[in-house]
């Protein structure tokens, strides 16, 4: 809301309108919320930090000295001050083992992220708490970050050339009261990290496995693109329809080089191989007839 705006105005370039409108409706004039998170939780953080002994609350409060001084901005001297005193907890951090890191990281950005929102709604005063949400806000730029990560490198498979946009249809959406379930405050808020680190897809891993590559998740767009166009085939969707899997694999195989031919500059290390390796080849194609077949039937399949 804002003074002077009179509409909405939302620009979407996926959903339907009945979509949109079911999404909205229930928020529409009224959302409600349920009652707010524990206020007692980040004493219990605050608890669970300094059983991990990274660092003593004198160093957080040495912090802090420096850091609230009536100055319009730090000298030198103070930024060495305080990096010094972060560099203990960091030296601590470092001497954990990986698992152990990962766990007081966690720890240490829940407090942070939870601080940053409690204390809009909540008032807090006791002045330990803004202490120490300050001190590890500057402690956690400092610890290392873990090396592995999302293997999302996608800057030399993906090529933007050519862009186009187009009006497909607009209107307006009639939105009436709904009900909704109220939304739920936080709990935990980490590191936005799952328990179990993203994998390769499949098919990926089992060629690595199966033939001793190295291929990434970067290589999984060259067979997204495959199956995908093999999926978009008229000719694949008539014989999947029409045919039992074994049947089908006839038809599949056929089709199956000239889909590799279409994406031959879109990874060359993987079609030479498809193309001069039969185990190789034999291996991707009936991953990618498995899954073909099944999107193919499920598509066909009547909609309750």
């Amino acid at each position: 809301m804002f003074s002077g705006k009179e509409d909405t105005f939302v620009l979407d370039f996926r959903n339907k309108p009945e979509e949109i409108y079911a999404g909205f409706k229930p928020y529409y004039e009224d959302t409600p919320t349920e009652p707010i998170t524990d206020t007692q939780h980040l004493y219990r953080l605050q608890h669970q930090i300094e059983e991990t002994a990274l660092f003593d609350e004198s160093e957080a409060k040495a912090f802090c000295k420096i850091y609230f001084q009536p100055k319009r901005k730090e000298s030198p001297s103070d930024q060495a001050q305080m990096s010094g005193i972060i560099d203990l907890a960091e030296d601590r951090f470092v001497a954990k083992s990986e698992e152990d890191q990962e766990e007081v990281k966690a720890l240490l950005v829940n407090f942070r992220n939870m601080y940053g929102f409690l204390s809009q709604v909540l008032p807090y005063q006791d002045s330990d708490l803004e202490q120490l949400a300050t001190y590890l806000r500057f402690l956690l730029t400092k610890l290392p970050r873990r090396e592995t990560g999302p293997a999302y490198q996608l800057g030399d498979e993906i090529d933007l050339q050519y862009y186009r946009l187009q009006k497909i249809s607009e209107g307006s959406i009639d939105l009436n009261n709904g009900d909704a379930s109220p939304l739920k405050g936080p709990s935990d808020v980490g590191t936005g990290r799952d328990d179990e680190q993203i994998r390769l897809s499949e098919l990926i891993t089992l060629l690595n496995e199966r033939f001793g590559t190295n291929f990434t998740q970067a290589d999984q767009l060259f067979f997204d693109q495959i199956e995908e166009e093999a999926i978009e085939s008229e000719d694949l969707q008539k014989a999947a329809t029409a045919n039992s899997k074994e049947d089908f694999r006839g038809v599949f195989e056929k089709s199956f080089e000239g889909l590799v031919i279409d994406r031959m500059e879109g990874n060359e290390e993987i079609f030479d191989r498809l193309m001069s390796d039969d185990e190789f080849r034999k291996l991707a194609m009936e991953h990618l007839l498995a899954k073909v077949y099944a999107n193919l039937q499920q598509s066909q399949t009547p909609q309750q």
